[in-house]
């Protein structure tokens, strides 16, 4: 499971989802901004901001 999670942050770390490997982008929704896959609506990854 730490293998899982350490593939998971460096692909984050490169922008890249992932679910899927499209790129990740700066998305501003109704309520907050997050991180959402380019790939949407047929991956819906995405990674709320503190």
């Amino acid at each position: 499971m730490k293998q899982k999670n350490e593939k998971r942050e460096n692909a984050i770390r490169d922008h890249k989802c992932p679910q899927c490997g499209s790129d990740l982008i700066l998305r501003k929704g109704k309520f907050s901004t997050f991180i959402g896959c380019t790939n949407y609506p047929k991956c819906t990854h995405t990674i709320q901001l503190q």
